[in-house]
């Protein structure tokens, strides 16, 4: 089994200064922390706990990863 990783949304608004530059919205990065932190917190008043880092098709946004099988697990 393997995971994706993804960020946790209120430790990722507590530390907007280290996600400048790394969060794309609508084909822009965010650039500054204002900017990280009101869209993290626009997140997490939908509801969500995490986001995704990168495509997850097994994504929960109140667990995160669930997990995919690998390849050997697949085939038993």
């Amino acid at each position: 089994m393997y995971f994706h990783i993804c960020l946790d949304i209120q430790g990722g608004i507590e530390h907007a200064n280290n996600l400048r530059g790394c969060i794309r919205e609508n084909g822009k990065f965010l650039k500054t922390v204002r900017e990280v932190r009101e869209f993290l917190s626009a997140q997490l008043a939908l509801g969500k706990k995490y986001i995704p880092c990168g495509n997850c098709n097994h994504f929960d946004d109140q667990k995160g990863c669930l997990g995919h099988k690998t390849i050997e697990e697949t085939q038993t």
